[in-house]
């Protein structure tokens, strides 16, 4: 369900291919990393914190992180605040196995990188290290998140340096 959720919001938006999906979500939803408020001493399962502020504009709390990791925190808050879940009380983000935060992330990496599109640029063949870089590049996200999708989905063999 929370494929079904990215690929319907990919195509609600028109996001295309390569596209920045953070500005693209931003321009047309409002939800952006602007939203973001980093606070130091978080426990280390907690992500972020979702809630509204006084205006209804979102606002995730969480940690300082790399780009990349931050990218995929906002993507899976913003499942949180697109399909309802967020509600009139704070949400968290968490490391929890429980079933809306295993949402979250699946939510996060079709969002980000589309498995249909993995698959076409690589037509099932061999990725190197190099290749993981490159498409984390082109998409905008870590390489190990790359690495996820290509192993999960078995798109191709990633090989081992």
């Amino acid at each position: 369900m929370a494929y079904a959720r990215a690929r319907s919001l990919r195509k609600k938006l028109r996001l295309e291919p390569g596209c920045n999906v953070l500005y693209e979500v931003e321009k047309n939803i409002g939800f952006g990393l602007e939203h973001e408020q980093i606070v130091s001493n978080v426990p280390s399962h907690i992500n972020a914190a979702l809630f509204a502020d006084d205006d209804g504009t979102p606002v995730i709390v969480g940690p300082e992180l790399h780009h990349d990791r931050r990218v995929f925190r906002w993507a899976r808050a913003l499942n949180l605040w697109e399909f309802g879940c967020a509600g009139d009380s704070p949400r968290l983000v968490t490391t929890s196995h429980a079933r809306q935060q295993r949402e979250s992330r699946a939510f996060a990496v079709e969002l980000l990188a589309p498995a249909r599109e993995l698959a076409r640029k690589l037509g099932g063949v061999e990725v190197s290290e190099d290749d993981l870089v490159n498409l984390s590049n082109e998409f905008g996200v870590g390489s190990q998140l790359i690495r996820y999708r290509i192993e999960n989905h078995k798109l191709a063999v990633v090989s081992e340096p």
